[in-house]
């Protein structure tokens, strides 16, 4: 299903999800419709006459249940449904999976999809970055302010000592 993430590469995550939702649902009907022929054909054809002729057991009960018969009849929206599921999944690999990623290691990873959600991850990644930068910049100039302080107060006390030193001799 390569040819499907790539041709809804650089759509919004709607229009996408929409798109395999309604692949699926292309996909899903037909075999849904095939696979419920051929039970139906196979159940006229070969065994509902072999019922028929042997009818005593537990296998005719369910051949001639209406429970069956439901199943045959409802087998296109179980195909739909299964395949909803399966294109879901595909969409969530696809197009939220790789973005996720891109959140725990954006240093290994590049986001190839141009949707709104990569979009907002890759902005807040470089809003990230900055404020890393930003945050360093700080730290250095905390740094240099805490030098400065310590110069002042080495300044400061040492007159002190020096003035303690002559008082102690003093007395």
């Amino acid at each position: 299903m390569d040819w499907l993430r790539d041709s809804t590469r650089s759509w919004k995550l709607k229009t996408s999800l929409m798109v395999y939702m309604l692949v699926s649902l292309v996909l899903s009907i037909p075999f849904g419709l095939l696979f419920q022929s051929i039970l139906k054909e196979a159940r006229k054809n070969y065994i509902l006459p072999r019922a028929l002729s042997n009818s005593s057991g537990l296998f005719d009960r369910i051949m001639f249940s209406k429970l069956l018969t439901t199943l045959i009849d409802g087998l296109p929206i179980i195909f739909a449904v299964i395949f909803l599921y399966i294109f879901f999944q595909l969409f969530y690999q696809h197009k939220i999976q790789p973005v996720l990623n891109f959140l725990g290691h954006h240093d290994e990873m590049d986001l190839k999809d141009n949707n709104e959600l990569s979009n907002k991850v890759f902005a807040l990644n470089q809003e990230n970055i900055e404020l890393n930068k930003e945050n360093f910049v700080n730290i250095r100039k905390i740094h240099d302010v805490s030098k400065k302080v310590d110069t002042v107060l080495h300044e400061i006390k040492n007159p002190l000592a020096i003035l303690s030193g002559d008082i102690e001799m003093l007395n």
